[in-house]
């Protein structure tokens, strides 16, 4: 059984496969889920319009049930923004 250093630290954290770090590749699944499944999936801190990150949210809260606050991002775009300047 091949081991690696844990990503998830858990009993079954050794065994359980490496999640993918860059950027590039998060990217590359989401185009390729496009692509393959006409899924489309967008990360709301990537929408810089506040209307349409309002629209997609909504449609995201209709489909799947409001955000628990723990999950939620407390920063808005604007603020990550300015902490990358």
């Amino acid at each position: 059984m091949n081991t690696h250093t844990p990503s998830i630290y858990c009993a079954l954290g050794r065994v359980a496969p490496q999640s993918p770090a860059s950027t590039d590749e998060l990217r590359a699944m989401r185009a390729a889920a496009w692509h393959k499944q006409g899924i489309v999936v967008v990360p709301l801190d990537e929408i810089y319009d506040e209307w349409e990150r309002a629209f997609l949210s909504g449609i995201a809260t209709r489909l799947y049930g409001a955000r628990s606050p723990k999950t939620q991002r407390d920063r808005s775009w604007r603020e990550i923004r300015e902490g990358e300047r």
